[in-house]
């Protein structure tokens, strides 16, 4: 979009008929009227708004900080949506081939922090409209950052885990997949795009400071650290590019190893960035915060209160007196001032002065909570799941969209290539070749009513049509780590059907000692009964006579 567009300069309007509407006397009637312009892009305060686009991500990095609704909605939508995430294991014939392959991609996991990196990924990709990760491809002799990984010198790997590393993993076996997931600047990001492909060409752009300062520290020895010792740790090469200052190209193929990935917000392919979320709420934002400088201004001229003290019946040297009384009064808060004439003292703070706002910041408040995607209830916390039922099923719908962009990048860009690199596959029916990688699934939101949804899937578990993991998880249970705990507490006291097991051995048992004790004797002795032993064969109505 041409923020400076040409105009031309016809000094008079003419009507359809071609005619000038000039008048003789005054200059020019269509001159007086039409002097002045609407336009929705070069309005009066059009040189407020940010003018590029690297002022417009310094805007939002300051109204994140400094702005409490534009803070929490942003972390709500970056951390709702990751809330659990799992790795299920990848549908295989040979389940122990699944299984390796699982704790395979669960220690790349673990060395990349990829949790940790998808939150930062998803901070992004709202605030700014658009994230720059890089991977790094790892060291086919093992990862560098790594320390517990050394398969080389390891002689106490037992023989059955050598038998399924040689099975399972003929294909690069010291190859441990990527070493390190970096999230870039965006700024320091130049992204070149081709209309009519698919293909962009990314570069790194070195920051002056930061070439200026691996320039003193390699002339200057007494720096405190080598500027190898920092570079070898960076995810390129790039001390050459910091001494010459020339851009570094990034790959973009996730299958020829370390490469930059372009995640954008609601764009098209033709736009220079991603759209953020504060893109339409900086008219609002902008406007309140001059409501906010205003207010400032007015308090702090008027913090100190403007005293106005009267005396209508004393003479000119009885004021100058009681000028001097006032300054000894407010100097002492003990001093009085006593006089034979009536005195008025007023103080005027910032009471009448300060703007009343409310009506104003409950309508940008309103337009705001629009523009941010989220209620004012969900942002504070105070709102129920019946009176905001329609919102947050809106919500629910753009965080499930939004785990499908999550979960894309994560298996095309991070599982794939490793998994076409180690020989993770098998062969269909049909002889396709088809990767084998675990699946990034997700836990039910945390916003829906759950005790509604507890019940109906309750129910489905009685009928025997749902697992018992659907309820654990919904109630945030390890299934795995239940199926444990309970297999432990089997027939034990902690046992909660341990009670009901020796109630219905009771019984039994009590027959038993009647049968085989003397105990029935016993108790018709203690009770004074007469008591007979039936004899072997004899009438069992003759034992009580």
């Amino acid at each position: 979009m041409n923020k400076n567009p040409s105009f031309s300069n016809k000094r008079f309007a003419t009507t359809s008929s071609g005619f000038s509407k000039r008048s003789s006397a005054s200059g020019g009637v269509s001159e007086a009227q039409f002097s002045d312009f609407y336009s929705p892009v070069l309005s009066k305060d059009f040189l407020e708004l940010p003018q590029n686009l690297k002022e417009r991500r310094a805007w939002y990095r300051f109204f994140y900080s400094f702005n409490e609704m534009v803070r929490r909605a942003i972390d709500l939508h970056s951390e709702l949506p990751l809330s659990k995430i799992r790795l299920q294991p990848p549908k295989c014939s040979d389940k122990d081939k699944s299984q390796y392959i699982l704790t395979f991609f669960e220690n790349m996991c673990d060395r990349l922090k990829l949790f940790k990196k998808l939150l930062a990924v998803s901070h992004e990709y709202y605030l700014m409209g658009c994230c720059y990760p890089f991977l790094e491809d790892g060291d086919e002799q093992g990862p560098k950052n790594d320390p517990l990984y050394d398969i080389d010198t390891d002689l106490q790997m037992p023989e059955e885990a050598r038998a399924f590393r040689k099975k399972y993993d003929n294909r690069l076996p010291d190859y441990q997949g990527w070493e390190r997931l970096q999230i870039l600047p965006p700024d320091m990001i130049k992204i070149t795009r081709w209309q009519f492909t698919d293909k962009i060409k990314a570069e790194l752009l070195i920051p002056t400071d930061t070439q200026n300062t691996i320039r003193q520290m390699s002339g200057n020895p007494h720096m405190g650290q080598d500027v190898d010792e920092i570079v070898k740790d960076m995810p390129l090469n790039v001390k050459d590019s910091l001494e010459t200052g020339e851009p570094l190209l990034f790959e973009t193929d996730p299958y020829k190893g370390s490469h930059v990935v372009e995640l954008l917000r609601k764009t098209g392919d033709y736009e220079e960035a991603g759209s953020s979320i504060l893109d339409s709420c900086l008219r609002s934002l902008l406007l309140m915060d001059k409501y906010r400088q205003a207010q400032s201004q007015i308090a702090s001229r008027h913090m100190t209160p403007m005293r106005v003290v009267s005396a209508p019946k004393a003479s000119f040297d009885d004021i100058m007196y009681l000028r001097e009384q006032v300054d000894a009064a407010l100097v002492d808060p003990d001093y009085s001032i006593i006089a034979n004439y009536e005195i008025n003292w007023q103080e005027m703070g910032s009471d009448a002065r300060v703007l009343h706002l409310a009506d104003e910041y409950a309508e940008l408040e309103k337009r705001l909570s629009a523009g941010l995607g989220v209620t004012i209830g969900l942002l504070t916390g105070e709102s129920s799941y019946g009176g905001e039922r329609i919102s947050l099923e809106i919500i629910n719908t753009q965080y499930m969209l939004f785990r499908e962009i999550m979960q894309d990048f994560v298996e095309n860009h991070i599982f794939k290539p490793v998994a076409l690199k180690k020989g993770f596959w098998e062969y269909d029916k049909f002889g396709n070749k088809k990767l084998l990688y675990p699946r990034l699934s997700f836990t039910r939101l945390a916003i829906r009513d759950n005790d509604a949804v507890f019940g109906q899937l309750f129910d489905l578990y009685q009928k025997g049509s749902i697992p018992l993991s659907y309820i654990l998880d919904l109630l945030g249970l390890d299934p795995n780590t239940t199926k444990d705990e309970l297999e432990k507490d089997l027939l034990t006291v902690n046992d909660s059907r341990f009670n009901d097991i020796l109630s219905a051995l009771a019984a039994p048992l009590a027959d038993q000692l009647a049968q085989n004790t003397d105990l029935a004797q016993k108790l018709s002795t203690y009770m004074r009964l007469n008591w007979k032993d039936t004899q072997e064969g004899g009438a069992e109505e003759d034992r009580f006579k």
